[in-house]
């Protein structure tokens, strides 16, 4: 009987123990333009075949430390994968920034967004360009 004593002890104890939080994205903005500090000024989910640059901002929390995050584009008619870069955020700077960009403009159509950590993925976002008028 007394060495169930310590083990209980040892396990009320670590039921106690605040957990770490696990890293999540809270939320991603996806816009054309961004001002002056590399803000998105105004977020959008339809774009027009004109615009040449997607900005994708991916906020997060409960990092403990630097984290790697991998954004990747798709054209969803054709399930592409057009363009996919990493960006680090840490708990200083919990944002990470992504950028697409051609100079011609992008056929209309559905593209995808995808944010993906050590764990995969951690979110997509959707967007539609229209024909140019």
């Amino acid at each position: 009987m007394r060495s169930v004593y310590p083990l209980m002890f040892v396990l009320l104890l670590s039921a106690c123990v605040e957990q770490p939080q696990k890293p999540e994205v809270t939320q991603v903005l996806i816009g054309s333009d961004v001002n002056e500090r590399q803000e998105i000024i105004k977020e959008k989910s339809v774009f027009s075949a004109k615009d040449t640059t997607f900005h994708a901002h991916v906020f997060t929390k409960g990092l403990t430390e630097p984290m790697k995050l991998s954004g990747s584009w798709w054209y969803v008619p054709q399930s592409r994968k057009i363009f996919e870069t990493k960006s680090e955020v840490t708990p200083e700077f919990p944002v990470a920034k992504f950028l697409l960009s051609n100079s011609k403009g992008w056929p209309a159509g559905e593209y995808r967004f995808e944010v993906s950590g050590n764990e995969g993925l951690l979110s997509e976002k959707t967007i539609q360009v229209q024909e140019a008028e």
